[in-house]
């Protein structure tokens, strides 16, 4: 048995500290609302005092970390988040809690993500198991999106011995492993998982950036373009940047691809330091970039193109197959060199063709619905929402403000002044941003 020191975390948004008692007075904003205390094991707090004698007995637990979620933006503390060792089973669980007013926002899932990190890099745990009830649906969904595999229907008791809950187990690990409570009452989950990924595995991130930071010289003055930006990408997922003009979205793609160096920071691909790697490093690696004004070769064709990217001799049939896949009547095109006598249009399908030639593991667009007019933009439209359907084995990256390119992601990330200002699907970040000056349903260029 241990008492765990418990490490300050960050994340894009928040900073995940320990908890102490003189924060008794902004537990009590979830811990007493009766809102929050629907699907909890734990009697609704009273008063500070409750609170207090709650933080102080967390003081003294064994064998887990406990920490507070505080915004960056307004250093507001807003929620909770555990992490839990059995020793008996050499299994971890966690579970949290976030103030009622930042559901629905992408907090806990940041918390969350930020707390398992911490743990599958400082233990290699086996097992991590959570639970939640079943009727709550916004926490099923939180734990799908840290890689969690449900596992079967239990229940717990609540401490105040109310009726029992229905819950709904989840674990990641070892396959045949049965989740445990840690409420009252301890339960036996009913494993119907097929498979089960490795803890590491399931909760690495495809790209991660760390306190990256960007100036340009301006008349002699360092001027800011991109300010201590944390991010995490994961695998297999098609995210959106949007912002403002002049947000820093193109400067932050560029960044990724390795086209320009960050002044601090680091960056991660596959775990794998890439911050000081050149562009083609990061090519070989597995990243691919596409411009916004793609480049043409004079007296190169389009098959020699996709053979150079393919880096292998394609086969004229093989490279048919990559120009059908982006809308293009491969005979067409197969033999014409890539120069003027090409469309904007045109040259953007085939760039990404040789996107999809190469096989990347991160696809980068940065804004590639400019320059092109209203009958490409739809065909891009087309591209993009299939490579969404069922082309899964790649993380996509659109740097956009185009409303139908958002309406495709999985998730949106809202860039300004530099500066992550929000995140989360489309489902919740799409509607509050839609007519505002982060996005336009179809760009001048186009009408």
């Amino acid at each position: 048995m241990s008492i765990f020191e418990v490490p300050t975390l960050e994340t894009e948004r928040i900073i995940l500290r320990p908890l102490s008692a003189d924060d008794a007075e902004a537990v009590l904003e979830w811990a007493g609302d009766e809102r929050v205390n629907t699907y909890l094991p734990y009697s609704l707090h009273r008063s500070p005092d409750d609170s207090r004698l709650r933080l102080e007995s967390l003081a003294k637990a064994e064998n887990e970390y406990q920490w507070g979620s505080v915004r960056k933006s307004d250093n507001k503390l807003i929620g909770s988040g555990v992490m839990h060792f059995h020793p008996d089973t050499g299994e971890w669980s966690f579970g949290y809690n976030i103030r009622y007013d930042y559901w629905n926002k992408g907090y806990t899932t940041e918390m969350t993500r930020g707390m398992i990190r911490s743990i599958s890099e400082k233990y290699t745990p086996e097992l991590i198991t959570a639970e939640c009830a079943a009727e709550n649906i916004a926490s099923v969904r939180v734990m799908e999106k840290c890689g969690m595999t449900f596992v079967g229907f239990g229940e717990y008791s609540r401490y105040t011995g109310a009726v029992p809950i229905g819950q709904k187990s989840t674990s990641l690990g070892a396959e045949g492993a049965s989740a445990r409570s840690q409420s009252a009452k301890a339960i036996t989950v009913r494993h119907f998982a097929a498979d089960h990924t490795d803890t590491k595995g399931a909760f690495r991130k495809m790209l991660r950036l760390e306190n990256i930071a960007f100036s340009a010289d301006n008349d002699g003055r360092a001027a800011e373009i991109i300010r201590g930006i944390n991010l995490e990408i994961p695998d297999d997922k098609f995210i959106v940047i949007t912002g403002p003009n002049g947000g820093g979205k193109s400067t932050l793609a560029k960044l990724i691809a390795g086209i320009e160096k960050p002044t601090a920071g680091k960056l991660y691909l596959d775990d794998t330091d890439i911050t000081d790697m050149s562009i083609t490093e990061r090519a070989r690696a597995g990243i691919g970039f596409a411009f916004q004004q793609p480049v043409r070769f004079k007296g190169l064709t389009v098959l020699d193109l996709l053979r150079i990217a393919a880096g292998k001799k394609l086969s004229v049939s093989e490279a048919c197959e990559y120009l059908s896949e982006v809308g293009l009547c491969a005979k067409d095109y197969i033999g014409r060199e890539v120069n003027a006598s090409l469309s904007g249009g045109e040259l953007k399908r085939i760039e990404i063709a040789t996107v999809l030639a190469r096989d990347v593991k991160l696809a980068v667009f940065d804004e590639p619905e400019a320059g092109i007019d209203l009958w490409s933009f739809n065909n891009l439209i087309r591209i993009f929402e299939k490579m969404r359907v069922t082309d899964r084995k790649r993380t996509v990256i659109v740097i956009s403000h185009q409303e139908r390119i958002l309406n495709i992601a999985d998730e949106i990330i809202v860039l300004s002044d530099g500066q992550v200002i929000d995140r989360g699907d489309k489902e919740r970040v799409l509607p509050e941003i839609v007519g505002t000056k982060y996005t336009t349903d179809i760009c001048p260029k186009m009408e």
